[in-house]
């Protein structure tokens, strides 16, 4: 019976009154209500009419409202033009817009539960496989979820909250003046690269320019304090959703200028383990008198910097799942060997014989999709500290605007003479790596009594900001995140000593301390962004929808996931190869009885 079925007439007219009298007020329910969540159908019928002319672009009020269904042949249907005035004539407060809502959409939703309800005894009565009412049943119940379940108010997380700095760590007015007085050449970097890569956070773009300057010095220059070297070497980890923040443009941007300063200094990033050692070690490939007399050239020239190069990997997934394959095993463990800066590293290979890693300094700069970090950093990977040695980057708000044809700038491909002539000079400036047995020639870079006063007094903030209150996850970052100030604030100060006359020792000041902590408060806060979206990515979700519909059957065809999911072809691909690489599904060619195209039939692993 009527009287039984979920629906709110008055607020159904309520609603509809209150947008036909102030019809900016749609856009304010447009994303909370749609036609289907009407009961009565000549609701539905004139809110599609609104949805229409919006899209269109269009301006309209009730009678433009009235002659647009007149049009479509509904106008009759909806009563005519006396009911469209009768609803502006009874609308409702503006005030209570979003109550309006909110009951519709609890009606649709109970409406939807039962219409569920009834198809589920249906099915649960009739001849039909137990998996396959099951997955129907989980498929629905997360649309439904999905579409009407009330977003929960943010909890209070550790994560989502930055703690605040004490007052005797925060920079004064003339720490901050100091700031903007050094840096020169990363100003230069970001006028260019913010045109060449318009969408690439600007956050990105800044520690790719760090990240260039401890490639171009590779282990030759250190600050010493006490009994603690610290070197200009640093890994980086971009992580945001695919296409919308242009990633790979950035790392492009990177690269570019690499091969333009010193094309040797990068490594070849797709090697197995025991191919990357090799290439460490300094050994020459096999077909080297066969390569073309540049490549020659380029891979001798690198050889002296063997183990203190660059690595540069647009989709880290390979590094950060290099555990859970059998070829790519032992890649992490090499890497974090070599983040100890130790002086030698020895690996007895199979096919190589002993090999020997010399002084390594490794710079890493990599990104990577949130999906794919939340599938393959679990909680060891935080607690052991191997993400602690990533600066772990994600943008702060929503990606930019694009840059049109028409508006993109004719100068902004190639970089600036500037920079490739800089990073060369600084290159070039420092004596090469010593011959084995030889003693080190390593430059130590001085730091002013108030810079070093600066970067203690930060250091000693970020180990009291330590407590039980902060997500465990990130202690061992806050750890490393004192060593991390310091780096930036040698790298800040190597780029301003390209322009000093030689002989000069480079010496890291206020301004550069200043600086590197405004920098490294920006990697900190986007260490707390990181966290939920790592933990709520609706990646992850749908990841574990896959699982769980796997969980309960024999196998299932990427068409039937994406069908009982409700994915998108595109992302129903994009999870299964993540979940492919994780190890946690497998697939195995099926071939119909009635002969048709082999399909792949996934399952658990």
């Amino acid at each position: 019976m009527l009287q039984d079925i979920p629906y709110s007439h008055e607020a159904e007219e309520a609603l509809l009154g209150a947008v036909l009298t102030h019809p900016p007020l749609y856009k304010q329910v447009a994303a909370q209500v749609s036609a289907e969540d009407f009961f009565i159908t000549r609701h539905k019928y004139i809110w599609q009419a609104i949805g229409d002319l919006t899209a269109q672009g269009r301006d309209w009020e009730f009678l433009t409202v009235g002659e647009y269904l007149r049009e479509q042949k509904r106008l009759a249907d909806v009563g005519g033009q006396p009911f469209l005035i009768s609803l502006t004539n009874a609308g409702g407060d503006s005030a209570h817009l979003d109550a309006y809502a909110g009951l519709i959409r609890a009606a649709a939703a109970r409406r939807r539960l039962l219409e569920f309800g009834s198809r589920l005894q249906t099915l649960a009565t009739a001849n039909v496989p137990v998996n396959e009412i099951l997955a129907r049943c989980v498929s629905e119940a997360s649309d439904l979820a999905q579409r009407y379940q009330e977003p929960k108010p943010a909890r209070p997380r550790a994560e989502a909250h930055v703690p605040p700095l004490p007052a005797a760590a925060k920079l004064s007015e003339a720490d901050t003046a100091a700031a903007a007085e050094v840096g020169r050449m990363l100003d230069v970097w970001m006028q260019w690269a913010t045109k060449r890569a318009a969408l690439t956070p600007a956050l990105f773009l800044e520690a790719a320019w760090l990240w260039l300057v401890s490639v171009a010095v590779a282990r030759r220059v250190c600050v010493q304090i006490g009994g603690t070297r610290f070197y200009s070497r640093l890994w980086v980890l971009w992580i945001a959703i695919t296409t919308r923040y242009a990633k790979s443009t950035g790392l492009i941007c990177a690269h570019d200028l690499a091969e333009r300063a010193f094309p040797h200094m990068l490594i070849p990033n797709q090697s197995t383990p025991e191919a990357l050692v090799a290439t460490l070690a300094g050994k020459l490939p096999d077909n080297l008198d066969a390569l073309p007399e540049a490549d020659r050239q380029r891979i001798q020239a690198g050889q002296k910097f063997a183990a203190q190069r660059g690595l540069l990997i647009d989709e880290a997934s390979s590094l950060l799942g290099a555990s859970r394959k059998d070829y790519m095993h032992g890649l992490q463990e090499l890497l974090l060997q070599t983040y100890d800066m130790k002086e030698r590293l020895e690996f007895s290979t199979r096919g190589q014989g002993l090999l020997i890693l010399r002084r390594p300094c490794l710079n890493i700069l990599a990104a990577t999709t949130p999906m794919a970090m939340a599938r393959y950093v679990g909680a060891e990977q935080w607690e052991t500290g191997d993400m602690a040695r990533y600066a772990l980057l994600c943008p702060e708000g929503p990606p930019g605007q694009a840059v049109g044809l028409l508006s993109a700038e004719n100068g902004a491909y190639n970089p600036p003479a500037e920079l490739v002539d800089g990073l060369q000079q600084l290159h070039r400036r420092l004596p090469d790596p010593p011959d084995p047995g030889a003693p080190e020639q390593t430059v130590f870079a001085s730091v002013s009594k108030d810079a070093l006063q600066r970067l203690d007094a930060y250091s000693q903030a970020l180990q009291g900001l330590v407590s039980d209150e902060l997500d465990t996850r990130l202690h061992g970052n806050y750890g490393r995140l004192p060593a991390m100030v310091m780096t930036v604030a040698l790298n800040l100060a190597l780029g301003d000593w390209i322009a000093q006359a030689e002989g000069n020792r480079p010496t890291v000041r206020l301004g550069h301390a200043a600086r590197a902590q405004q920098i490294v408060e920006r990697w900190r806060a986007s260490l707390h962004r990181l966290l939920p979206m790592l933990d709520e990515t609706a990646d992850s979700r749908g990841q574990g929808r896959i699982l769980a519909l796997l969980r309960n059957s024999q196998g299932m065809t990427a068409r039937e996931l994406s069908r009982y999911c409700g994915m998108k072809t595109r992302d129903m691909n994009a999870a299964l190869n993540v979940l492919l690489e994780s190890g946690e599904i497998v697939y195995h060619e099926y071939s119909p009885p009635n002969g048709g195209r082999a399909t792949r039939l996934y399952r658990i692993a």
